[in-house]
């Protein structure tokens, strides 16, 4: 009877101390600059890094508000550059390597502010940017209709039966 209760000590100690021997990796989430605002069009680095992971062939897996990012971003580094303010969120990440997972690093609330003034310049640059190619597709739009005889320059429904009827007389 004595030697069971020893043997069920044994297989106990066995456990408790395997349990312990094998610590779970905690995966730890900064940000490079070390700031959780940044603006518009400016680049912020986010690291995972996983403390008592022994080795560095972790493939890393990226959390953006709870749901699992872009699965190619494997890598210890996750780059948001340039920043947009759909970037902002609550990011995450963790390390796995084979069979074995770390913990969930803690979340790391990162925002992207627009400048005050800054929208409606950039706005202006672009409409100026773009602004030419409309207008020339526009020029050659009509262009092309007054050619095949699609298009009309009256401008109501009375100019265009006055000029149905100048067209007819003019025969």
């Amino acid at each position: 009877m004595d030697y069971t209760w020893f043997s069920v000590l044994l297989w106990l100690n066995t456990l408790i101390y395997c349990g312990h021997s094998q610590e779970i990796p905690v995966a730890v989430l900064t940000l490079q600059p070390n700031l959780t605002q940044t603006f518009v069009g400016e680049s912020v680095t986010l690291r995972c890094v996983i403390q008592g992971g022994g080795d560095t062939n972790w493939e890393y897996k990226w959390y953006k508000n709870c749901v699992l990012m872009n699965p190619y971003h494997s890598t210890s580094n996750y780059k948001v550059s340039p920043a947009y303010p759909s970037q902002s969120g609550s990011y995450t990440c963790m390390g796995v390597k084979g069979n074995k997972a770390s913990n969930a690093s803690d979340a790391v609330q990162l925002t992207v502010f627009v400048p005050p003034g800054s929208l409606l310049p950039r706005m202006l640059y672009v409409l100026l940017l773009v602004s030419p190619f409309f207008l020339a597709s526009n020029v050659l739009m009509v262009k092309y209709c007054r050619s095949r005889g699609l298009c009309s320059s009256a401008k109501s429904p009375q100019d265009k039966l006055r000029s149905d009827y100048v067209n007819e007389s003019s025969l």
